[in-house]
């Protein structure tokens, strides 16, 4: 009698199955493994902030005062941009060797000028893992770089509490749809443009009063006015525009008094923390005196502290209480609940 052999294996229908399951279990773990990588790379953001506020400690340490948000190039013949306070940080960021290179009083020092000596010199510590852009190469320049963190000029405050009137109106530079001369730059905080601060002029409490934040991130215009230089309705913002994280301001004397309606790497805080719509007074990728703090971690950025210390500010925060913190000395009582 013979016997009928049968080849085992998957049939059509139980292939099918398993594939599904696998579909499925991978749909339910892709999220927990993004989760995972962003949180590490917001403990790497915040990792670097840390290590700025260390070095800013240790400037004020040998200078006894912060550095300058930016400066003019005293010695320069045609363009007096000078460079920014990344600039003067470079020694306490273990960038002493490309700090001697650097011809701060050439013209442009602050981008030109140093064009020779800045090529892929953006140090890890000035950009957060979660940007989604390149750095090195920054708007199509082989030694053009961005940074990703920005100093806290001050903000536009006006309220019965505290009026800020540090501030010059009429700032900034191809923001607003195209617009120019549409945002407003402080004195209020701790890095803004030919005057430098100490803690002694700390007097909310260096635990209260922000150093630098996040400035790198998406935002979004539906206006094509805005994008002379970009394709598509998204809109990357940084800590220098278009112009990098050495340059500064070609300007003269602090707001109220200031000269100039540009000093890059530097923010006066007028919006929420995220902001998105990229069609608002003062803010452009070319120098946006009001470019809000913005990062890609989600709900939220993360900026230091004077004393040092760390947070994550909440993209939900009053926008009153994030002025407030963005200002040295306005008297005001912060609730942290």
């Amino acid at each position: 009698m013979s016997t009928q052999k049968t080849d085992g294996g998957f049939t059509l229908v139980e292939l099918l199955v398993v594939i599904a399951i696998i579909g499925v279990l991978i749909a339910l773990l892709l999220p927990a493994v993004q989760q995972a990588r962003e949180a590490a790379r917001r403990m790497s953001c915040s990792n670097n902030l840390k290590q700025i506020g260390i070095a800013l400690h240790n400037y004020h340490d040998t200078h006894r005062k912060f550095p300058l948000g930016g400066w003019r190039s005293t010695a320069a013949t045609s363009s007096p941009f000078g460079t920014s306070w990344w600039g003067g940080l470079l020694p306490f960021i273990e960038q002493a060797a490309l700090y001697d290179q650097i011809n701060f009083e050439a013209d442009r020092a602050g981008w030109t000028g140093n064009s020779s000596v800045l090529v892929g010199t953006a140090s890890d510590v000035m950009v957060c893992p979660s940007f989604p852009g390149e750095t090195s190469g920054w708007n199509n320049r082989s030694w053009d770089s961005a940074a990703t963190y920005i100093g806290i000029a001050g903000a536009v405050i006006n309220n019965t509490n505290f009026t800020e009137s540090r501030t010059n109106t009429g700032f900034g530079c191809c923001s607003h749809s195209g617009g120019t001369n549409d945002g407003i730059i402080a004195a209020g905080g701790m890095i803004f443009p030919n005057q430098s601060v100490g803690f002694r002029d700390v007097t909310d409490g260096s635990s209260n009063t922000l150093a630098v934040g996040e400035c790198g991130g998406r935002m979004f215009t539906g206006n094509s006015a805005s994008l002379a230089n970009i394709s598509g309705p998204t809109v990357l913002v940084t800590a220098g525009g278009q112009h990098g994280w050495l340059m500064g301001s070609e300007g003269t004397g602090t707001p109220p008094g200031y000269s100039n309606h540009r000093a890059f790497n530097i923010t006066t805080v007028r919006y929420a923390p995220n902001e998105k719509n990229y069609d608002l007074n003062g803010i452009s990728t070319n120098y946006g005196a009001n470019n809000p703090l913005i990062s890609e971690h989600p709900g939220g950025v993360m900026a230091v502290f004077v004393d040092g210390h760390v947070e994550f500010i909440a993209e939900t925060i009053e926008l009153d209480i994030l002025k407030y913190q963005a200002t040295r000395d306005d008297s005001q009582v912060i609730s942290r609940n």
